[in-house]
């Protein structure tokens, strides 16, 4: 594995382009100057001993050097070996509701956006623990599988929209099933589903899912995206979505299902609001449940590679300054 030890350092290499340019000018207002004495390619001529190739070359390998030297303070370093290190924490599967109706604007700037926002700070705080994602509307598939790699789920994260998943409705059922399939088959281990959604459920019986999740270990928090007022859903057109009548459908949240999906599991529910979605009371109950130790194999020791980039460097420099900016006579002997 490579890596910078000092990244910040590498943003010197912008000056690189600036002294080409200020070199470049430099050349040609030189250039300039010598035609006012006359024809350029006879002043060549009169300027005999001087070499107009090598001071672009010296330029070339100064800029080389510097860029080495860069290099070199930045501190490039090899990851020399794997080391296995112990990590506790529980397994976490988030289900997000990414149905039309969670486009709905009675949580501000929309309530999916305020989910996906909610389970990126989620994860900031996460240490030790596996988490994974499922997304879901009229069925449900795994986006992001159980890992510790909190980067790389929040990259994932930030590319989910309600486009996701093509059959729409709103499957909670499904999104149990699925979080409660992707945990491991330790017995030990805590497992916790984080349901996220208006509540709007279409399909099958989401208390009988959460009573099989609750017979596999598992615990479900349901976080209720939106308001009991409710607001209409937008199109793609910039109007609202309408039924048949032509009469504008309105999505509001429905609390019973979800409160009753929690209780079932010993969970709680917990309902969005203007200051957030309660994940950090999710996030406290998490820290009292018993942690599962596992090993991680990860490089641990990076051996400093510093002296590769220098020592070229001062190669490089040597021979610019060995090039002389005049050209060598040949002295003949009478």
């Amino acid at each position: 594995m490579f890596q910078f030890e000092n990244t910040d350092i590498l943003y010197f290499l912008l000056l690189i382009p600036g002294f080409v340019g200020l070199f470049w000018l430099s050349r040609i207002t030189w250039k300039k100057r010598l035609i006012r004495y006359g024809n350029f390619t006879l002043v060549k001529r009169l300027l005999n001993n001087y070499s107009f190739e090598r001071p672009i070359w010296k330029f070339v390998l100064e800029m080389l050097t510097l860029a080495l030297l860069i290099f070199a303070l930045a501190n490039p370093q090899f990851g020399s070996r794997l080391k296995e290190v112990k990590r506790e924490g529980v397994e976490i599967m988030i289900a997000l509701d990414v149905s039309r109706s969670m486009e709905a604007r009675d949580i501000k700037p929309d309530r999916l956006s305020k989910a996906k926002r909610s389970v990126e700070l989620f994860m900031n705080k996460l240490d030790g623990d596996l988490v994974g994602m499922v997304v879901f509307a009229g069925e449900a598939y795994i986006q992001i599988p159980m890992t510790d790699d909190y980067a790389s789920a929040k990259m994932y994260l930030s590319n989910i929209d309600s486009d996701l998943v093509p059959m729409q409705g709103t499957n909670l059922a499904d999104a149990i099933d699925m979080s409660t399939k992707a945990f491991s088959e330790d017995p030990e281990s805590s497992k916790i589903i984080i349901l996220i959604s208006d509540g709007e459920n279409h399909e099958s019986d989401a208390v009988e899912a959460a009573e099989l999740a609750k017979d596999n270990g598992a615990i479900i928090y349901t976080v209720g995206m939106g308001t009991r007022q409710g607001a209409p859903i937008p199109d793609a057109g910039g109007g609202f979505h309408r039924d048949k009548d032509g009469n504008i459908i309105s999505s509001k949240l429905n609390e019973k299902i979800l409160r009753e999906i929690a209780e079932t599991t010993d969970g709680n529910y917990m309902l969005a609001g203007k200051s957030g979605t309660g994940l950090d009371q999710v996030l406290d109950e998490i820290s009292k449940l018993n942690k599962t130790e596992r090993s991680v194999e990860t490089f641990s020791e990076f051996d400093d590679q510093y002296q590769y980039p220098l020592a070229l460097a001062m190669l490089l420099l040597i021979i610019e300054l060995l090039i002389p900016r005049r050209k060598i006579k040949n002295v003949k002997s009478s």
